[in-house]
């Protein structure tokens, strides 16, 4: 099972991810936590978004979805959250990686995810 988040900072995306993630036994991926992770194991990504954070800029989409396509190699199952609610990116991410994404609404029953 794959689940995007979606939603602006504070909007309880992390908060929802974590609960989600306990209940199905599911890997919770944070975007802050793949950019802090390529900074500090200092790979090429990493190195290329660093300066952009220490000016306090956001990191342009194109290395956030390089940066979380590179991280989702493989996994076949995660819960991700930390793109916002801009549609591009999530489209754009959603496109680059495999298929097979769920989507739910607060409304959705747990049988349905």
């Amino acid at each position: 099972m794959r689940i995007l988040l979606l939603g602006p900072q504070g909007s309880g995306k992390g908060t929802q991810a974590k609960r989600i993630a306990a209940e199905y036994g599911l890997p919770h991926i944070a975007t802050g936590d793949i950019l802090r992770a390529a900074i500090s194991e200092q790979t090429e990504l990493g190195r290329r978004v660093a300066p952009i954070l220490a000016q306090g800029q956001l990191v342009p989409d194109e290395l956030t979805i390089e940066l979380i396509r590179e991280r989702l190699a493989g996994a076949d199952a995660f819960i991700l959250d930390g793109l916002g609610a801009e549609v591009e990116r999530c489209a754009s991410c959603a496109a680059s990686t495999r298929t097979g994404w769920s989507s739910a609404s607060p409304a959705t029953p747990k049988a349905k995810l």
